[in-house]
């Protein structure tokens, strides 16, 4: 269901309403939040998705989180579960073993601020930690009673990586104006980045460059794909004339039947995060 609606600072993308009263208690609320937009999903135990918005936003990420709140007033209540991820490249990803080392300067080179929040996940599969920043007008603004602990989406993609067998995976996720890139290969991670694009040429240098540089072959690689993307958008064509395996990512919440059905690609990063144990 496409609705277009616009507050002071967030424009309604997408919305799957729930016609019932949500039961906070029972339910799982999940939070992303990155450069350019904000989204949400209200889940069940069992993986039942009983709500969910995405909106477009020009604001700062606690500009963001506060007009979502103010907007949809029922996300302020106490939900069984909250979890919740933020999308930047303010990260920086360690051997586990180095965590403990100064870090500040690669994080400074990646729009850190002195005064943000850092945080650090563990990505166990690859003895990796990864160390990133929270800004701290967004730490500000999380409303009193949200007690969670943030992940940082490339911690989600790389908590969720696939086997290889030796060809090679890209997976790309698109955003609003910026795609989330993880490369391996043979299980072993090669790149996990942000990068910023206005048009189909732009995410196309990235993945050739990367392939280019890394020597994957575009006919034996799988490109997998997720996010704001479908079928008969020029960005898809762009990438089908060159790679030969492309998959769309899928999604394992159940949808109810009086709901309006989606691709389920569109918004696995939020499925991803709602089946999050921690």
């Amino acid at each position: 269901m496409l609705i277009i609606l616009k507050s002071n600072q967030l424009q309604k993308l997408f919305y799957i309403p729930y016609s019932d009263v949500i039961e906070a208690h029972h339910s799982i609320l999940s939070v992303q939040i990155g450069s350019g937009y904000i989204g949400y999903a209200i889940t069940t135990d069992e993986h039942h998705l009983l709500e969910l918005g995405w909106y477009a936003s020009k604001a700062a990420y606690a500009t963001s989180l506060q007009e979502l709140l103010k907007e949809q007033t029922h996300l302020n209540q106490n939900f069984s579960k909250l979890n919740f991820c933020i999308d930047s490249n303010s990260n920086v990803l360690m051997p586990t073993e180095r965590a403990t080392e100064d870090f500040d300067a690669a994080l400074y080179l990646n729009s850190h601020n002195v005064a943000d929040i850092v945080l650090q996940n563990q990505i166990s599969s690859l003895s990796l930690s990864n160390i990133y920043s929270v800004p701290y007008p967004l730490h500000e603004a999380f409303p009193e009673g949200w007690t969670f602990k943030p992940i940082h989406l490339k911690t989600l993609f790389l908590n969720n990586l696939a086997d290889d067998k030796g060809r090679g995976n890209i997976t790309l996720n698109i955003m609003n104006d910026h795609i989330n890139v993880i490369v391996s290969r043979g299980n072993k991670l090669l790149i996990a980045q942000s990068y910023h694009f206005s048009s189909p040429d732009d995410v196309l240098f990235y993945l050739l460059k990367i392939c280019e540089t890394h020597d994957l072959q575009q006919r034996e690689l799988v490109l997998k794909i997720s996010g704001l993307i479908d079928r008969d958008s020029s960005l898809y064509k762009a990438l089908y004339q060159y790679f030969l395996i492309i998959e769309f990512e899928s999604a394992s919440w159940k949808i109810k039947e009086n709901n309006i059905d989606f691709a389920p690609h569109l918004f696995r990063t939020l499925n991803l995060l709602s089946l999050c144990e921690s």
